[in-house]
């Protein structure tokens, strides 16, 4: 930080890395990683040292450290069932939930320093569940989408969608929420219309949908299945939590915006 200077702490030889996670302690770092077919994490200390890759047989996105066990990793898979977990030493890996592509589980996070996971299924219901018994109870029926718990894991912070009821903050305890603002985004992708995972055909569709645009040089063919990403508020708390942050494209360009509680 101090010299600006540079250095590798790891490579994966022929693969390309995706999103990355720090444990809390600041040891452990942990990222996606795809080479060719074959799929996993990567995960070491930030030294350089005991570093491995974790083989998984499917798309593996969203890794995150247990905030009270850095010795844990949760994940996402992509096709369902979503949630797994697994040691940084490789052992452990098991499924936390079964289900089909008929349940949209998304954007399953840690409650907090609850230690529980949080998750929705959309567009029904947010729900908690017990790490070590897994164990799962509901803590509101509402159409939470990105979901952000503080770090208590007091509240959660959303945004939303069909219908669009701008960024809300859910007590826990209660399941009641109450208006933050309105994003006013435009919250684009066509299978947040639907309760189930995109298949194979609804990609196919889309690109068939875009087939007549001409893009420039600069631009890439957008997802328009699960998103732009970049039509999406995905809201944050502030460290203090006092403010949240969150993007639109309310104006036709994405922006960055904060509101004060």
């Amino acid at each position: 930080r101090r010299s600006l200077s540079e250095r590798c702490i790891v490579e994966v030889p022929g693969g390309e890395i995706g999103e990355c996670s720090i444990s809390r302690n600041g040891v452990w770092l942990t990222a996606a990683y795809k080479r060719g077919a074959e799929c996993g994490l990567v995960v070491g200390r930030f030294n350089g040292t005991g570093w491995r890759e974790i083989r998984f047989p499917r798309t593996v996105i969203h890794p995150q450290f247990h905030p009270l066990e850095p010795a844990w990793i949760e994940f996402a898979g992509d096709p369902a069932p979503r949630m797994h977990r697994v040691r940084v030493d490789g052992t452990g890996l098991e499924c936390l939930y079964e289900h089909t592509n008929q349940e949209f589980v998304v954007h399953e996070t840690f409650l907090g320093t609850t230690g529980d996971l949080v998750f929705t299924v959309w567009p029904r219901e947010v729900f908690r569940m017990n790490w070590t018994t897994r164990d799962i109870r509901s803590i509101c029926k509402y159409n939470a989408w990105h979901i952000a718990p503080d770090s208590l894991g007091e509240r959660i912070l959303c945004d939303t969608n069909h219908p669009d009821e701008g960024l809300q903050i859910i007590d826990v305890a209660t399941g009641s929420h109450r208006l933050l603002c309105l994003s006013e985004s435009s919250n684009q992708g066509t299978q947040w219309k639907k309760s189930c995972y995109a298949l194979p055909e609804d990609f196919a569709a889309a690109r068939q949908n875009r087939a007549g645009e001409h893009l420039s040089w600069m631009e890439n063919a957008a997802d328009t299945v699960y998103g732009p990403q970049w039509t999406h508020p995905h809201p944050s708390w502030s460290f203090e939590e006092t403010q949240v942050a969150f993007a639109s494209d309310r104006i036709g360009v994405t922006q960055v915006y904060v509101a004060k509680l």
